[in-house]
């Protein structure tokens, strides 16, 4: 299974590195909506506290470009791939389920996090300020994991019941960007309808994108009235258990797939 997996992890982030589509959702687009967040919409925030707020839009960015890449890149990969008749090949060798998902997914996370520290880095360069050292860093760091492995979850459910390629790229984007314009990821969540606020913190994606801002973020959860803290045991103990089960069922989903597939022949 190792040598499967290290094939398939070469193989999706390669595959990443080389898509212009891919490359400007999960990276350019983030990046555009910094410059227009910083410049137009948290143009009237006072002098003292907008670099948080850029901060605090950094944050969201990049979740949103990690959730890109699970329900939209991952998805529609697993959905090409199909189509062009890898998994046909696939049923006909020794290659588990187990090895190539272990790989995509290690592909997508390589790839996801070198993106993520692009959008930071650019984020900081115009004045992004977080309340963190290199301790609360490095704390944050396995909620942008858990969020990645949420979106592909749902990337995996979407690739696998969804017939035609191109519709697997759309239902994927339809979901994200409704997703994002819901839970937080586009407008802050003190500013959502108390509805809204209840499906923020349960959506698996940003449940852990409220657990890295209250890490990196902690005044902002005071200052803003949350009205909840993420860092409570029961709350971090949520998003993970999330994160894992929204997964499971997309592994689930598309083992049964294969499993279909193969049978056909």
């Amino acid at each position: 299974m190792i040598r499967e997996a290290e094939a398939f992890t070469i193989r999706q982030f390669m595959e990443q590195v080389r898509s212009p589509a891919n490359l400007f959702w999960t990276v350019v687009w983030p990046i555009f909506w910094l410059l227009l967040g910083f410049y137009i919409f948290l143009a009237g925030i006072p002098e003292a506290g907008v670099a948080y707020a850029r901060g605090s839009m950094t944050i969201q960015m990049v979740a949103f470009g990690l959730a890109t890449l699970g329900m939209v890149s991952l998805a529609g990969s697993i959905a090409a791939d199909r189509e062009g008749g890898l998994y046909l090949k696939l049923s006909s060798m020794p290659i588990s389920a187990s090895g190539e998902m272990l790989g995509r997914l290690l592909g997508s996370l390589i790839f996801g996090l070198m993106a993520a520290a692009a959008i930071t880095a650019i984020g900081v360069g115009l004045g992004s300020k977080f309340e963190a050292g290199l301790s609360d860093a490095v704390k944050a760091a396995p909620f942008f994991i858990t969020l990645l492995l949420s979106a592909a979850g749902i990337g995996l459910t979407i690739a696998n019941l969804v017939k035609r390629a191109n519709a697997v790229t759309g239902i994927g984007v339809t979901l994200l960007v409704a997703g994002s314009a819901v839970s937080g990821i586009f407008t802050p969540y003190p500013f959502l309808p108390e509805t809204l606020k209840t499906f923020s913190r349960l959506y698996p994606v940003s449940s852990s994108m409220h657990v890295i801002k209250r890490i990196l973020l902690p005044s902002e959860f005071n200052t803003m009235r949350y009205g909840f803290d993420p860092l409570e045991s029961h709350y971090i103990a949520y998003a993970i258990m999330a994160s894992i089960a929204t997964l499971a069922v997309g592994l689930i989903i598309h083992s049964a797939a294969r499993i279909r597939r193969a049978r056909t022949l």
